[in-house]
């Protein structure tokens, strides 16, 4: 696995064994947000990729979140939102947006948010490494 360092914008190479729960998984992460999203609406219809998708947005509980491993105290987040935007033919997901707050350990607060985009879906690929 391969994580771009925020700090230094360098990637860094890590082994698989290292890394737990569905953060570092994408199938998982978005098969454990579909079914947790509570107070779902639909918003515009959008178009991801060239493909013509059904907006969708809800709130997660945060105990539902897959962060064993991370050191991140789960009673410090509040107010996850996430954004879906799903196929309008095949229903897969064609993209993913997470936005939260929390406390850190310092008291401070954080806002972080992320967006995972899958394209290409079920179609072989040649992975050269980045560094």
């Amino acid at each position: 696995v391969y994580v771009k360092n925020p700090a230094t914008g360098l990637w860094q190479q890590y082994k698989t064994d290292q890394f737990s729960g569905a953060i570092f998984q994408p199938g998982k992460l978005v098969a454990m947000i579909s079914s947790g999203l509570k107070s779902v609406v639909r918003l515009n219809d959008d178009v991801i990729d060239g493909v013509g998708t059904y907006h969708i947005q809800g709130t997660l509980d945060p105990a539902a979140l897959p962060l064993e491993g991370q050191n991140i105290p789960k009673d410090s987040l509040r107010n996850i939102r996430a954004d879906l935007w799903v196929d309008k033919d095949t229903f897969m997901v064609h993209q993913l947006a997470l936005k939260l707050d929390g406390t850190l350990p310092s008291g401070g607060n954080i806002t972080a948010g992320a967006t995972l985009t899958l394209s290409q879906i079920n179609q072989p690929v040649a992975i050269q490494p980045p560094v």
